[in-house]
Order: C-alpha cells, then sequence, then structure tokens
C-alpha cells in the first residue's frame, strides 16, 4: 500500500494518540484518579505505530527510491518522527495509569485497584508493587512504615530549634496560639517550623552557623 494514502486514511478515521492525550488532560482537570481503560484508542495507536513501522520498511526497501534526493528523502524522516510521536503518546497514557495506580498505594488505598476502572493487569501490577515495597520495609531491624509520613515529620527540641535572623518587623501566630515576631538585624531561636514560615514570608533569613 502507498505510505502517502495510507496516511491519508488514517488522517480521517482522526489521530488516536491525541486523542489519549486528551482524555488524560481530562481526568488531570477533573482530579479524577483513574478513568476507564481505552482500550479501542490504545489499539488503534498501537496499529497505526505497526503501519507507520511497516510503511517505513518498504520506502526504505524501495529500490526506486533514492533517499539522496531530498524530495524522497522527507518521507522517511516523516515516518520515523509520526512513529516516534505516536509511541510517545502512547506510553505516556500507560505510564500515567500506572504513576495513578501507586498512588492509591502511597494514599494507602490500593484495595481500591479492584474496584477502580484497573484493568485484571493493572491490578496485578498494584499487588506486584505492594508485595515488593512490604517485603522492604520489613527488611529491617524495626519494620518501617513508608506511608506514615509523606511529607517532612515534625522535629523534636531541641533538634527542632534553629537561629534566624529578622528582615523587616513581622509577627504571626503559630498554630498553638503563641505570637512569634522578628525584627531587621535580630537574631532570634525558633522552632524549625515557625523559622520556615519566616523564611517563605521573606521576614528572615536562616543565621549563619558558627
Amino acid at each position: 500500500m502507498d505510505p502517502a494514502a495510507s496516511n491519508a486514511r488514517n488522517n480521517r478515521k482522526g489521530d488516536p494518540a491525541l486523542e489519549l492525550v486528551k482524555e488524560l488532560r481530562a481526568l488531570e482537570t477533573s482530579g479524577a484518579a483513574l478513568g476507564a481503560f481505552d482500550e479501542r484508542r490504545v489499539r488503534e495507536v498501537a496499529n497505526r505505530i505497526n503501519q507507520l513501522d511497516a510503511d517505513l520498511a518498504s520506502v526504505l526497501a524501495n529500490p526506486h527510491v533514492d533517499l539522496n534526493d531530498p524530495y524522497y528523502a522527507t518521507l522517511p524522516t516523516y515516518l520515523r518522527k509520526a512513529m516516534l510521536r505516536d509511541k510517545r503518546c502512547l506510553v505516556g497514557y500507560l505510564r500515567w495509569r500506572l504513576d495513578s495506580l501507586a498512588g492509591l498505594w502511597w494514599d494507602s488505598r490500593e484495595h481500591l485497584a479492584t474496584s477502580t476502572h484497573a484493568t485484571a493487569a493493572e491490578s496485578e501490577y498494584v499487588q506486584q508493587y505492594n508485595a515488593v515495597m512490604v517485603e522492604y520495609m520489613q527488611s529491617f531491624d524495626a519494620p518501617l512504615d513508608l506511608r506514615a509520613h509523606t511529607s517532612r515529620p515534625p522535629c523534636l527540641p531541641p533538634s527542632n530549634v534553629v537561629e534566624v535572623r529578622g528582615l523587616q518587623p513581622y509577627a504571626y501566630v503559630a498554630p498553638d496560639d503563641r505570637v512569634v515576631q522578628v525584627f531587621p538585624g535580630k537574631l532570634c531561636s525558633v522552632s524549625l517550623e515557625d523559622a520556615e514560615v519566616l523564611v517563605r514570608q521573606g521576614a528572615a533569613e536562616y543565621a549563619p552557623m558558627q
């Protein structure tokens, strides 16, 4: 089949690779963790990749095509780039779904993988992911819980006390109702949590260690 005719026919049928990307954007915008697996479009993209690969092989094997001629050299370049673009869209779609499933584990909701739109293969992936993580956490003398603190855990005194230098007059009320104040040029000792707020607001800077 003529590669140009094949590509024209595919264009008339739409662009399934682009539709997969649009689907991901819609899911991201809506905040949905996982939509139904779009098997139809995935198969269409895979088939088009195979067709582009076959078209490329046909062009390269054609003895009547002079690839040193710019007129003919553009077609192989186009076919390679079109194939690479479709592969990226397809892999991006599949990778996004796997990352979303891994996110269920980190949110301690891996059990939802079987009740969401996950395919059988994706549900098995979550089970294997869980098994690997559990094995790792239990491999220490004192078992770890990697999901206990997905952000920096709070520090305890005195290791959480740091010195900051005030840059401008500033006061704020901490979560425990303490009033923290700083003044330009003045050094003061505050908790690490308070220091992060002050530095983030531009009211203070961390004092250099002596």
